[in-house]
C-alpha cells in the first residue's frame, strides 16, 4: 500500500463536487440558494443545452465585496455560520462548498456589486486555474456563469441525460424554490427562450405562486389546513381525494422554508389518505412545516434536501391528523376536474348523425311512494325514512298545445348534494341542487357510508380474539423495543402483543376481522415498517381492507330500484359522512354538472 499523503486542493474539490454536483440541476439549486439568502427578490436563470452547455443566475442581492470574491470560491468560506456549532441554521446554504465544488469541474466566472462599492468586480476559475479579480460593469447583485460543466470529469458527464430530461429536473428543483418564496419573482429561460415567468402576486403571494406552479385546479380542488401546537406549525393544502395523481411528484414537503424529501413527512401524507386513495394513487399535496431550529437536523445529507427530526413520532401524527381533519370538513366534496374529464370525453364521442330511436324507449325510474324504508340487513347500516322532496314532473296533456307544468323547486334551505329526481339504469341516482345537477353512483356512495360507519363502531368498539396458537416472530432488541412502545397503539386496534424476549414477540389475539388474515407476514411487515418509519401502518390499512370488503359486499348492488325516500336519505347522509366523495377504493362516489358544464356539453359556449 502506497504511503499516506494529503490530497491536492483541485483533487479535493473534484470529491467534493461528487457529493454537491450531480447534475445541472444541483448547480442551479445551489446558485439559487445563495441568491435567496443574499435577499434577491428578483431572480433570473439562463440555460443552455439543458444547463449542461451553461448555466447563469443572476440576482439583485446585496452582492459580494471586492475582497470577498477569491475568499467565495475557497472551501468552506461562508458568511452563513456564525457559531461553532451546526445546530440553529435558518439559511438555505451553508457549508460553503458550493462555488468551489463547481469551479473544479467547469469554467467559472462570477460579476457580484456591493452596495458600498463603486463598480462591480468579476473573476473567473476553471479547475485548478483561478483569475485575478478585476473592475466590472453591472447593478448590485451577482450573477455567476457556469459553463461546460463537467468537461474534465468526462465519467460524469457521460452519465448525464439529454437536455429535456435535464431540463425537467432543473424546473422541479426551481418550482420547489419558487414556492418557498412567493415574494421573490423567477425568470427561466432555456435557449433563448422564456419557459417560466413566476410573478409576485399583488394581493395573496402565496395563492398566485401555488396556481401559476400546481394550477388553478389544484387550488379550487384542495382544502386548506393550518394548525399551531407548541414550537411546531403545520400548514398548506392538500388536494380532495378525487383529485389524484399517479405518482408522487406533486407532493411538495417543507422544512423551515426549505424544500426536502423526507421519509417521515411522505409516510404521514400517505397514512393521511390511507383509506382515501388507491394504492397506485398519490394526493397533491402542499406541506410547510415550521419548527425550532434545534428540533431538526439539516446537515443529515450533502445536498440538504434530506433532514433528521429530534423526535419523529409526534409529528408524524399531527400531520396525520391535521390532513385527515382538513379533508373531513368538506368531506362530500369530490372534485370539479371530474365534470370537465365527463365533459371533454362526451365531446370527443359526440357525432351529428341523426339518432336512431329504440323501438321502446326506457324511461328513467322517477320514484316511487313509500312508507318503509330500506335496509341492508342486520350486518349493514340502513336509512331512516326522510319526507321525500315534492319533486314530481306532472304527465303532459297530449290534447292540448300547452307545456307541461315546471316541477316544484326544491324546498329551502338548499341543500349541497340537492334533492332526488329519479334513477338511470336503477344504478345512478339523478338528482338537482340549486345551481347543479348531479349524478350519484348509488353502490359507491352507500359502500362508503356503511365503511364509515363502521369504521367508528366495529373498529373501535372491538374485543380482541384469543388466537388458538399464538404467532412468534423472532426479530432484533430493536425491533422488540419499538413493538413495546406501540404495544398501546396496537390494543386499541385489538392487536395484542407481548415480548417474551429481547430477540422475541408473541400475537396473543387480534380484532376478529383478522382472523381469516395471514398474521405471519402481517407481523413481519410490521416489523419492517417499525424500523423504516416507527409507525405500524400495516394494521390499520389491513383492518380499513377488510371492512371495506365487508361494506362492498353489504352495500346496496347496481340494479337495485330505489324508492325516492331512500335516495333522499343517501344523498343526506352523503352530506354528513367524511369522505362521501370517493368509495372505498377511491372512486368518485357522484359528478356535479355545474350550469357552465351543462352548456358545454350542449356546445352553446
Amino acid at each position: 500500500m502506497a504511503p499516506l499523503r494529503k490530497l491536492p486542493d483541485h483533487i479535493i474539490n473534484r470529491i467534493a463536487a461528487g457529493e454537491v454536483v450531480e447534475r445541472p440541476a444541483s448547480v442551479v439549486k445551489e446558485l439559487v440558494d445563495n441568491a435567496l439568502d443574499a435577499g434577491a427578490t428578483r431572480i433570473t436563470v439562463h440555460l443552455e443545452d439543458g444547463g449542461k452547455a451553461s448555466i447563469r443566475i443572476t440576482d439583485n442581492g446585496v452582492g459580494m465585496r471586492r475582497e470577498d470574491l477569491p475568499l467565495c470560491l475557497e472551501r468552506h468560506a461562508t458568511s452563513k455560520v456564525t457559531d461553532d456549532h451546526l445546530v440553529h441554521i435558518l439559511t438555505l446554504g451553508f457549508r460553503g462548498e458550493a462555488l468551489p465544488s463547481m469551479a473544479s469541474v467547469s469554467a467559472l466566472s462570477l460579476v457580484s456589486k456591493h452596495a458600498d462599492e463603486p463598480h462591480a468586480w468579476q473573476m473567473s476559475m476553471s479547475g485548478a486555474t483561478q483569475s485575478p479579480v478585476t473592475p466590472a460593469s453591472g447593478p448590485q447583485g451577482t450573477s455567476v456563469t457556469v459553463n461546460n460543466l463537467f468537461f474534465n470529469v468526462p465519467a460524469r458527464l457521460k452519465f448525464l441525460k439529454a437536455a429535456p430530461s435535464e431540463m425537467r429536473k432543473i424546473t422541479e428543483t426551481l418550482e420547489h424554490l419558487a414556492l418557498t418564496r412567493p415574494d421573490v419573482m423567477f425568470d427561466v429561460t432555456h435557449n433563448n427562450r422564456r419557459v417560466h415567468h413566476w410573478t409576485v402576486g399583488p394581493d395573496d403571494p402565496l395563492k398566485h405562486r401555488i396556481t401559476q406552479i400546481l394550477g388553478q385546479a389544484f387550488w379550487d380542488n384542495s382544502v386548506v389546513f393550518d394548525r399551531e401546537q407548541g414550537t411546531t406549525r403545520i400548514e398548506g393544502r392538500c388536494s380532495l381525494p378525487t383529485y389524484n395523481r399517479a405518482t408522487q411528484a406533486e407532493i411538495y414537503l417543507f422544512v423551515n422554508n426549505r424544500p426536502v424529501r423526507d421519509r417521515v413527512l411522505q409516510t404521514a401524507v400517505r397514512v393521511a389518505y390511507q383509506d382515501v386513495l388507491p394504492r397506485d394513487r398519490h394526493p397533491v399535496v402542499f406541506l410547510s412545516l415550521t419548527c425550532d431550529p434545534h428540533d431538526v437536523d439539516i446537515n443529515a445529507h450533502p445536498a440538504k434536501t434530506e433532514v433528521r427530526f429530534r423526535d419523529a413520532a409526534p409529528l408524524r401524527h399531527q400531520i396525520i391528523s391535521t390532513i385527515r381533519a382538513a379533508l373531513q370538513q368538506d368531506g362530500h366534496r369530490a372534485s370539479t376536474t371530474l365534470a370537465h374529464q365527463m365533459v371533454q370525453r362526451v365531446g370527443a364521442m359526440q357525432t351529428y348523425d341523426a339518432p336512431t330511436l329504440p323501438a321502446a324507449p326506457v324511461q328513467p325510474h322517477l320514484g316511487e311512494k313509500a312508507t318503509l324504508s330500506y335496509s341492508t340487513g342486520p350486518r349493514t347500516f340502513g336509512y331512516q325514512s326522510v319526507t321525500p322532496s315534492p319533486q314530481r314532473y306532472a304527465k303532459p296533456d297530449m290534447s292540448t298545445h300547452e307545456a307541461p307544468p315546471r316541477p316544484s323547486r326544491p324546498p329551502t334551505p338548499a341543500l349541497p348534494m340537492g334533492y332526488a329526481l329519479g334513477q338511470i339504469l336503477d344504478t345512478y341516482i339523478l338528482a338537482q341542487s340549486e345551481d347543479s345537477l348531479i349524478l350519484v353512483d348509488q353502490h359507491a356512495a352507500h359502500e362508503r357510508l356503511v365503511y364509515e360507519a363502521m369504521k367508528s363502531t366495529s373498529l373501535t368498539r372491538a374485543i380482541p380474539q384469543p388466537l388458538l396458537v399464538p404467532v412468534v416472530l423472532k426479530t432484533d432488541a430493536h425491533t422488540v423495543t419499538l413493538f413495546e412502545a406501540c404495544r398501546d397503539f396496537l390494543a386499541e386496534k385489538a392487536f395484542v402483543i407481548r415480548a417474551v424476549s429481547e430477540d422475541t414477540v408473541i400475537l396473543e389475539a387480534v380484532h376478529p376481522y383478522l382472523m381469516t388474515c395471514n398474521l405471519s407476514q402481517m407481523m413481519q411487515d410490521m416489523a419492517e415498517e417499525l424500523r423504516d418509519s416507527g409507525h405500524p401502518s400495516t394494521l390499520t390499512a389491513t383492518l380499513h381492507e377488510v371492512c371495506g370488503n365487508i361494506a362492498c359486499r353489504s352495500s346496496i348492488r347496481a340494479g337495485r330500484r330505489l324508492k325516492l325516500e331512500e335516495m333522499n336519505a343517501l344523498l343526506r347522509q352523503m352530506e354528513a359522512t367524511p369522505h362521501a366523495g370517493q368509495c372505498n377504493h377511491g372512486r368518485p362516489t357522484y359528478i356535479r354538472l355545474r350550469g357552465g358544464d351543462l352548456a358545454r356539453l350542449f356546445g352553446r359556449t
